[in-house]
């Protein structure tokens, strides 16, 4: 019998909280243990539970304590339960936010109910899941990484990637590197093609995964 995941949900939307249990219900081999509206209930919450989620969908932005900092708290203080982003955006600073607070996914608020379903069986048997960077879990990219040529980077290759997967713009990696922008974007191409990636995104999760840049660099 396939195992079913106890799945939490954070997110100040009412609605939206009652609706994804209902799908998440309706699917079949998921069970709703946690739901809150903000990340200090979600605390309150988990401190009076005797079963805890395997996974928490949680909201990137909400008041009083946004998705960042709730999921800051969760890599720290339980980092056995896995954490997926949910936004209404998908842009680059928060998905690299994110994903370097210890989320595992990161997925926007119209997908289908066949990729949310998706994502949470690939972060529950494999560890993470990104479509847009083919990642297909920890352990896979582990192994795949024991096949192939270990990538490559110079020094300052390597000194633009940490920088790169921080908050700063382009323009400030510059600065903070001492060369012009368009030397920059000289870097970024070299390095986009060594990870075969097309985006900054991709980019920072790769170098992740490929354990280039880790967490205590950015």
């Amino acid at each position: 019998m396939e195992k079913r995941i106890k799945v939490g949900i954070v997110d100040d939307h009412q609605i939206f909280v009652k609706s994804i249990a209902l799908l998440l219900e309706t699917i079949g081999h998921y069970d709703i243990v946690l739901e809150a509206f903000n990340g200090k209930e979600m605390i309150k919450s988990l401190e009076n539970l005797s079963d805890l989620p395997d996974i928490i969908l949680l909201d990137v932005n909400m008041p009083i304590m946004n998705g960042v900092e709730a999921a800051d708290f969760l890599h720290h203080s339980y980092p056995f339960i896995r954490i997926v982003a949910l936004s209404l955006n998908a842009d680059d600073e928060s998905v690299i936010s994110m994903f370097k607070s210890g989320c595992l996914a990161y997925l926007v608020k119209n997908c289908s109910p066949k990729e949310l379903d998706t994502c949470l069986q690939e972060v529950f048997k494999q560890g993470i899941y990104y479509q847009g960077c083919n990642l297909k879990g920890l352990e896979q990219g582990q192994q795949k990484n024991k096949e192939v040529p270990p990538i490559q980077l110079t020094e300052r290759e390597k000194e633009f990637l940490i920088l790169a997967c921080s908050d700063l713009t382009y323009s400030h990696i510059a600065q903070k590197m001492g060369i012009a922008e368009r030397t920059v974007d000289m870097y970024r191409g070299k390095v986009f093609v060594k990870l075969g990636v097309q985006s900054r995104t991709s980019m920072a999760l790769e170098a992740i995964r490929h354990k280039l840049v880790h967490i205590h660099e950015i």
